[in-house]
Order: C-alpha cells, then structure tokens, then sequence
C-alpha cells in the first residue's frame, strides 16, 4: 500500500493475478470469458478486497461495468462483437472500465483516472436518462486529488453523441438503478472488510499499548468500544449478504435491502 501511494497505477501485477483468478470477471458471462456467477459470489471477495484496502478498481469495474455491459448486450455501440470483445478485455484484466453520473460534474468518479473505457450516464433530449459507453481516449478525465491517492478519482468531459448511445429512456433508467443497488452492495462489502481490518488493528494495538502498568485492552471501556463495533460489523454482514443474494434473485424489496446494506456497514465502518 505504500508503494501504491507513491505510484497509483490502475492495472498492476496484483491485477493481473486477480484476473488469472478469475475474480475479475467473476460476473462477466462463460461465452465472454468469465465464471458468469452472481454478486453473491462476489461480495465475500470484495470483503476481502476491503480488508487489505486493495489499490486496484475492482467494484467500479467488475461489480459495476461488467454485469452493466452484459445487461446491455447487443445495444452497445458496434453491437454485439463490441459488447464482447469489452467483456472480455474485463475478464482478462486487460480492460478497467467505471461508470460515471455527468449529470454532476462536480462529483468525482472513482476509478474514472486512467479507465479504459467509461460508461457515462447522461440526461437524454427527451429529459431522460441515457446510457452511452465510451472509450477513455474519447473522454477527457480531468484527475481529482483524493486524501487516498490510490482511489483514482476523475471528473470526466465529455459531449453525448448517437454513436455511443446505448440505451434510453424507461431501459436505461430500469438499468441505472440496478447499477446503483449494486455499487450499495458492493461498497458495503468493501467497509465490511474494511472494518474487521480496523477492529483487527484496534485489538491488537489494545495489547501492546500499556497504561498503569497493564495493557489498556483490560480496561472496560476499551473493551465495550471494540465490542460495540464488532457487534456492529456481525449485524452489517448479514444484511448485505442478503441484499446481494435478493438483487441476483431479483427480489422485489432489493433496492430498500441494497441501501440497507450500505447504511448498515457505513455505521459499522465509522
């Protein structure tokens, strides 16, 4: 991690093992490349993720690009051939992609600096939303500094056009809150991670750390705080495990279980 604080770099040896693995495309279909299994099989991954605060864009681009462009199928721009030639540079690792809001410019976009290609949603001439898919070099992506400077941050230029248009109206709209009930999802796996790490640290540091001659771990009120947050973290697990298994399931409660999921480990986290 301090290596990458010095150089961020978004597709590093560690992301080429993780696409070896085939984590990268965990979500991208078996005819494109991937193991074509669900966000449930993800999240215990992007747990994992969090916990060693991985560097690399793994939720922008395989919890969130992935399974967006294969929801999309042939309506991408170059049709189907395109649609799968993009998958498959996902499932290889040889792709980093990220979807971004430019509706709100002033909102960074995590993962957007030094993306390869970039699904941008946009209002429509009809006041709709619309879906379009861009290749990065077509984009200009203007860097954000970011008090992570391994959290690639970018706000992203750029002027819609038909030839990038992907979908609209009620399609894009139905597609964009999926995406969204999956970023809840998958940002609440990675704080789940994140915080186990942190109790983890906190724990041992309560050990080593002597105050009057014992280790302040033995006094009581630092044992209700490091129980109180990890009583937080075995309520918030749960609770996004079932909103991954209800948005694979297509439940009809799986928006208020997505952004239970995230409130639940957002919570645990702070």
């Amino acid at each position: 991690l301090r290596a990458a604080y010095d150089a961020p770099a978004v597709r590093t040896s560690r992301w080429a093992a993780l696409a070896e693995l085939g984590v990268v495309g965990l979500l991208v279909p078996e005819d494109r490349g991937g193991l074509g299994l669900g966000l449930v099989d993800l999240v215990l991954l992007l747990e994992e993720a969090g916990r060693v605060a991985l560097p690399e864009p793994l939720l922008e681009t395989s919890a969130l690009t992935a399974p967006l462009l294969a929801e999309l199928g042939s309506t991408v721009p170059g049709g189907p051939s395109t649609s799968a030639a993009w998958l498959e540079g996902i499932a290889e690792g040889g792709i980093a992609a990220a979807v971004a809001e430019t509706s709100e410019p002033s909102v960074p976009v995590p993962g957007a600096e030094g993306a390869d290609l970039l699904v941008l949603v946009a209002p429509g001439d009809d006041g709709g939303p619309e879906i379009h898919v861009v290749e990065a070099d077509r984009v200009a992506v203007t860097p954000v500094p970011s008090l992570d400077p391994t959290r690639r941050l970018g706000r992203p230029r750029w002027s819609p056009g038909t030839d990038t248009r992907a979908a609209s109206g009620e399609v894009a709209a139905s597609a964009i809150r999926r995406t969204a009930d999956r970023a809840a999802v998958a940002s609440a796996a990675q704080l789940l991670g994140l915080t186990d790490r942190m109790i983890t640290m906190a724990a041992d540091y309560a050990r080593e750390r002597h105050q009057f001659g014992k280790p302040i771990g033995s006094f009581q009120a630092v044992k209700h705080l490091l129980a109180g947050a990890q009583v937080a973290l075995e309520f918030a697990r749960p609770v996004a495990y079932a909103a991954a298994w209800a948005l694979d399931e297509g439940e009809a409660d799986r928006s208020r279980m997505a952004s239970t999921a995230k409130a639940y480990a957002s919570d645990a986290a702070t």
